[in-house]
């Protein structure tokens, strides 16, 4: 099996192929809950409860509804973790219920965590792995192979690549290309030329779409704080409604998400302004990704007129990883 795994601090985006090679595409938020049981509920989907070693986790939308019973990380330091490895075997269990297989998987990291944990990565997930999801018999995986590259890279190899990994865009072979990846945690600006990294050009900030959550956490706490029992996830959910319902009324939180946005955005836009001029001019190909891109897309197309926002931004970088995959196991590489 190929997989392309992306594991946000907001959300867990994979792509793979099954046993029988037909392509499957797996997403669930990147939340855990240590109280696993409902006395009742009538939606399987928030049943999956993955049970590996000493521990067992309620993964996912069921983990949102726990509210403030959950275990949400936000530091590059949960890579390897019980809550990680959770993360990945709810994504493996939903890619094939067999009780063997291997598996070659591509993933990545942001660029600031990218040089001290790439090893890290590898040896967390290269070899064998037994866990068991609630219902389903017990699963030992092993990852055979495994890469890691630099997250935002995801954007060019999505382009660059076709599903069988084969290269359908070779203009990218020769140009300067920008990558503005707006994750929850992570901002990553990437740097490319001739699908080479040009390190003095990238850069990573720890200001994305989570700070807006936050503000509107801070406005809740001041003014409807029974709102706060809320999950940080289901905050973010209404950040991108741009509403939230309370008392049975719809809440407008527009007054308060578009101040912060405004501010991130001009702070990307500064920062790659910094690294790569004015409108990033010198670049062929600007690409925008990640989940963040919803919110802050209209100030980064507005300030870099030839950004183009790929289409579903958020999944961009797990179809790159798939594809790499795809293209590293056609070459038969390691």
């Amino acid at each position: 099996m190929q997989l392309g795994f992306d594991c946000g601090f907001y959300a867990v985006k994979a792509i793979g192929t099954s046993a029988k090679g037909r392509e499957l595409r797996v997403t669930f938020p990147s939340l855990v809950s240590t109280r696993v049981g409902s006395s009742f509920t009538l939606n399987g989907e928030d049943n999956i409860v993955i049970e590996h070693g000493e521990h067992n986790h309620l993964v996912g939308s069921g983990a949102v509804k726990r509210g403030a019973e959950t275990v949400r990380k936000e530091s590059s330091d949960w890579i390897g973790s019980p809550v990680w490895c959770s993360l990945f075997y709810a994504t493996l269990s939903q890619l094939t219920k067999a009780s063997h297989a291997s598996v070659s998987v591509t993933t990545g990291l942001p660029l600031l965590d990218f040089e001290r944990q790439r090893e890290i990565v590898h040896e967390t997930l290269s070899g064998e792995h037994t866990f068991k999801r609630d219902g389903h018999r017990q699963q030992t995986l092993t990852i055979d192979t495994c890469y890691v590259v630099p997250q935002a890279w995801g954007a060019v190899l999505t382009s660059l690549l076709d599903k069988s990994g084969n290269v359908v865009d070779p203009s990218l072979v020769d140009s300067k290309c920008a990558v503005i990846d707006v994750g929850g945690h992570n901002v990553n600006l990437l740097s490319i030329d001739g699908l080479t990294n040009v390190d003095t050009e990238c850069y990573s900030t720890e200001r994305g779409a989570w700070q807006v959550m936050r503000a509107v956490r801070e406005y809740f706490a001041s003014n409807l704080p029974d709102l706060n029992r809320h999950s940080d996830h289901r905050i973010m959910q209404a950040v991108t409604l741009g509403r939230i319902m309370y008392g049975g009324q719809s809440v407008n939180l527009e007054l308060v998400v578009e101040p912060i946005v405004q501010s991130i955005a001009e702070e990307i836009i500064d920062t790659a302004a910094q690294r790569w001029g004015v409108a990033a001019r010198l670049f062929d190909r600007v690409f925008v990704i990640g989940g963040g891109a919803y919110l802050f897309e209209q100030y980064l197309t507005s300030a870099i007129p030839h950004a183009e926002v790929l289409p579903l931004p958020e999944y961009v970088n797990a179809l790159g990883y798939y594809k790499y995959t795809q293209y590293k196991t056609e070459r038969g590489a390691r």
